[in-house]
């Protein structure tokens, strides 16, 4: 659409609103019309009493005075129309204005507005219910979540404790270690002594000595030298170790 049919469209808006507002003010004539209706009145039955009465039809039916009355209000209908519609286009050229028109703001009724009671809205009742459900599923969880804290706490503890006597376990068991190894150094010396008891055991039942009468269990310097004798009683050879003099 052009700028002229907008124009063009506008002014037909405002004329129909304008001719709807004059016949709806038509029905009840103003007191102007009414005095010219009677001055023409007056000036008929004048002319007819006087017996002059001619038809003019310019001066009865108006003629081109009236003609001329109409086109003139025409012309400022149409001016008037114009600058409606020149101060409706410069209202309507900003974004931020809208086109309002006072006779249709005054006859539009006033919206009523809604009263909403609040404490008793089912919708708000059920969001009202809902949230003491999600306030309470909340401490429960909060609960949970205490008693679970606890729990850890508890099995913090005991793995403490835990820690305690593992360490105190490997502490025995280094101790023990440090005994082994002083048994494993020990273990060649019980061992020797352990044969030397053994053969001194052996030779004191059997009675074995060495060939001319010298006892062979002289390996170690802790025992003294023992020789071999004759039992005459029993014939036997018998070990007997001599004292410190050289006398047995």
């Amino acid at each position: 659409m052009t700028r002229e049919e907008e124009i063009e469209a506008i002014r037909y808006y405002f004329k129909s609103s304008t001719a709807h507002s004059t016949a709806a003010a038509g029905s009840s004539p103003t007191v102007t019309e009414r005095r010219g209706e009677g001055e023409d009145e007056a000036e008929m039955e004048k002319d007819t009493s006087d017996g002059h009465f001619e038809a003019h039809p310019e001066e009865c039916c108006g003629g081109d005075d009236n003609d001329g009355g109409e086109d003139d209000s025409s012309s400022d209908t149409t001016s008037s129309s114009d600058d409606e519609v020149s101060s409706f286009i410069s209202a309507t050229s900003t974004p931020s204005s809208a086109p309002t028109s006072p006779t249709i703001d005054a006859q539009r009724p006033e919206a009523p507005v809604a009263q909403i009671d609040l404490t008793n809205h089912p919708l708000l009742q059920l969001i009202h219910s809902r949230l003491i459900a999600f306030e309470r599923r909340i401490d429960d969880h909060e609960s949970s979540l205490a008693e679970m804290d606890r729990q850890l706490a508890e099995i913090r503890q005991e793995v403490a404790e835990m820690d305690r006597q593992l360490a105190r376990i490997r502490q025995e068991k280094t101790e023990m270690d440090r005994r082994l190894v002083k048994i494993e150094r020990r273990d060649p010396e019980i061992e020797r002594q352990n044969a030397v008891v053994e053969r001194q055991h052996r030779w004191a039942q059997t009675g074995d000595c060495e060939p001319g009468g010298r006892d062979r269990r002289t390996s170690t310097d802790n025992h003294r030298p023992r020789v071999c004798l004759l039992n005459p009683i029993s014939g036997k050879n018998v070990s007997v170790s001599m004292g410190s003099n050289g006398r047995t």
